[in-house]
């Protein structure tokens, strides 16, 4: 079994992020089980604590995921020393990796999605105006 030595700054921002999520959520957690459902109310009050509810449940999701992106990141440095992305499988920038450190993409292909999201993003809004 041979030994990989991991960039240890990616590694600490893994770690470090993984612990910020953990505590997020301890503390989501708390939340919701001491906020339980009033009941009662009128049809107002009923719609606005289920808005509520449902936003709670979406951001405790969000976490989880990305505690999620941050454990698989982790798995890969430790297996390989090195963050790889996804799309291109060059070796992601460790200033990326510091700033972002579950990201999946380097800049150049993040850089390249972002720009491809906000195309059909602005295609999308001009053909909702010219069906109006």
């Amino acid at each position: 079994m041979s030994v990989v030595v991991c960039d240890s700054q990616a590694y600490d921002s893994l770690i470090g992020e993984m612990d910020r999520l953990e505590h997020a959520i301890t503390i989501h957690q708390e939340l919701a089980r001491s906020s339980a459902f009033a009941g009662g109310g009128d049809s107002v009050d009923i719609t606005a604590e289920i808005l509520e509810r449902t936003e709670q449940t979406a951001l405790g999701q969000h976490l989880r995921n990305q505690l999620q992106r941050c454990e698989d990141a982790l798995r890969q440095l430790e297996r390989d020393g090195k963050r790889k992305c996804q799309k291109c499988n060059k070796e992601i920038e460790p200033e990326r990796l510091r700033a972002i450190p579950y990201t999946t993409l380097c800049s150049g292909c993040s850089a390249e999605l972002s720009r491809r999201q906000s195309s059909i993003s602005l295609s999308l809004r001009a053909s909702t105006r010219r069906t109006r």
